[in-house]
């Protein structure tokens, strides 16, 4: 999919990712096709209840977010 996107050749494209596996690849992927690629990971947490009342964080998984723009 990001191969296709990638050759129609727009100004900014962002990717999503869960799995770490597949940054590296998609990074690679943007740069051979002239893009200058940044990138973040994307963390929440859920409130979730602990005995006695107390609330805690409850992470959720982790997204990175590649951001590729033309020079």
């Amino acid at each position: 999919m990001l191969t296709a996107v990638a050759d129609r050749r727009p100004a900014r494209v962002v990717v999503a990712l869960a799995a770490l596996d597949r940054v590296a690849p998609a990074v690679h992927l943007l740069r051979a096709a002239g893009y200058a690629v940044t990138g973040s990971q994307l963390t929440a947490a859920r409130l979730a209840d602990l005995p006695g009342g107390s609330i805690r964080l409850a992470a959720t998984n982790p997204v990175v977010v590649l951001t590729g723009e033309r020079p």
